[in-house]
């Protein structure tokens, strides 16, 4: 008898006991999978919030058989089960405690060992979305059988029942998602790495041990295609040896594998030149055409034709909230990148927006460090700084003390509704105005995107009332 995927989980899940750590997005899909296949399992839920009754109970019906872990002793209850599932946003640096746990798992690590060779995964401090999307983009123009999961909103479990056996699935995996997995994806992408996440690790080396994650467990069968340009990953690369076919992208000459970008082409590995590409995929900035670059190098690993590449590079039109440009209102072209959550992203936001003058940054403080970025935005030709948050104090104090010249056109604010009316008032006619924060939105939103939709709101109602 042939066992379906659903079968094989059930079988890792029969007569254990689970407990469901973290009860957000993905401890909900959790919850609903597991209950699925076994409808009288008992099932722990822990969550630092006492709300999680309530969520629960708004979304499922009830269940007897579900014991809630709620308040400052949630910790408490994981030695009574036998299979912990985490959730992605639960530190192993905040609670300590879970290392006493009999099986700590992850939707991530058990997804990946059950479909590992159809998994094309990719991760990076920045432009995993948008590399996902476009291979996405090519999946589907190839008339592939594909399937996008992971960090991008869809949590993999939630997927399963779409899953057949020549699908494509496309991965989109974050450093709390690789953390501790013991498994990695058949084709995996790492596109770089960043500071970032620190007020989630121990130290920055644990951050990037997480990301390396995606490789580390590969086989001689397997792909990792890799960012040889940045310093960390090169690093990491010379440091472990990997079983995997390694393949290597960026303008530098390479002793493996590598596909060469010159100005805008990609020049393949067999010789082969994809011309233009920034003009074939409807996104701007340089660090673009290493994820088109990437993208490519995916696809043709999954024998998809170069035609066929160009014209999913083609139809990809970008992502919100990632140099999306809003409009042009009152005269001034407003720009959403509120994903920008690095300095690294900003800077490259600087670079790429035609005649910038104003620009918002700031949000919660991760504590990255930010020297470059201010020295950047000393040096540009930005002529509007507006501040938010303990991230923009940060980076106001830094410019002002290498700078006090700049004074001027620094402005402290409190709210991004200030920061919208400011920028309206203080930009120039025929000129841009960015959200490219630096920072995290948790001070202020759930999540970037809560915090790009404002944006958006914002600029509309105040242009208008204008």
């Amino acid at each position: 008898m042939i066992m379906t995927n659903e079968d094989k989980l059930k079988r890792i899940f029969d007569q254990k006991k689970i407990l469901i750590l973290g009860f957000g997005r993905e401890g909900k899909s959790t919850y609903k999978f597991v209950r699925s296949l076994l409808p009288g399992l008992k099932i722990g839920i822990a969550d630092v919030r006492d709300s999680v009754k309530d969520d629960f109970c708004k979304l499922f019906d009830y269940d007897s058989n579900v014991i809630f872990h709620t308040g400052d002793d949630y910790l408490k209850s994981l030695s009574s089960y036998d299979m912990v599932i985490k959730s992605p946003g639960i530190s192993y640096k905040l609670i300590p405690g879970i290392l006493k746990a009999p099986v700590i798992t992850s939707q991530t690590e058990l997804f990946i060992k059950l479909f590992r060779d159809r998994i094309i995964g990719i991760t990076g401090s920045k432009g995993k979305s948008t590399t996902s999307s476009i291979i996405y983009s090519i999946m589907c123009h190839a008339n592939k059988d594909a399937v996008f999961v992971g960090n991008i909103g869809i949590p993999p479990f939630d997927r399963i029942k779409y899953i057949k056996d020549n699908s494509f699935i496309i991965y989109e995996l974050s450093s709390h998602q690789l953390e501790q997995v013991t498994v990695s994806p058949h084709i995996s992408i790492l596109l770089n790495i960043f500071e970032e996440h620190l007020d989630h690790y121990n130290s920055y080396d644990d951050y990037k041990a997480a990301k390396f994650n995606i490789a580390l467990h590969q086989r001689s069968d397997d792909y990792f295609v890799f960012n040889l340009e940045n310093d960390l990953i090169r690093s990491l690369v010379n440091k472990y040896k990997l079983k995997s076919q390694l393949i290597s992208f960026g303008t530098e000459p390479s002793i493996y594998k590598h596909y060469r970008l010159s100005g805008n082409d990609v020049v393949c590995s067999d010789g082969y030149v994809f011309k233009n590409i920034d003009k074939r995929c409807n996104i701007i900035g340089k660090h673009n055409l290493y994820n088109i670059t990437a993208s490519i190098i995916a696809c043709q690993i999954a024998e998809i034709s170069n035609k066929i590449i160009m014209q999913g590079l083609s139809a990809f039109s970008g992502l919100p909230h990632r140099l999306e440009h809003i409009g042009k209102y009152r005269d001034i072209n407003f720009y959403n990148d509120s994903i920008a959550t690095i300095p690294e992203a900003t800077i490259e936001a600087i670079k790429n927006i035609p005649d910038l003058a104003t620009i918002i940054i700031g949000g919660y403080d991760r504590g990255v460090n930010y020297q470059k970025l201010a020295d950047c935005l000393s040096n540009s030709s930005i002529s509007n700084f507006i501040f938010l948050g303990n991230a923009g104090k940060r980076i106001y104090k830094l410019i002002i003390q290498t700078n006090p010249n700049l004074s001027k056109f620094l402005h402290l604010v409190e709210s991004l509704d200030e920061a919208v009316k400011l920028c309206i008032e203080l930009t120039p006619s025929g000129k841009s105005c960015i959200l490219s924060p630096a920072a995290a939105s948790y001070d202020m939103f759930d999540n970037f995107e809560e915090r790009g939709e404002k944006f958006k709101d914002l600029v509309i109602k105040y242009s208008k009332n204008k």
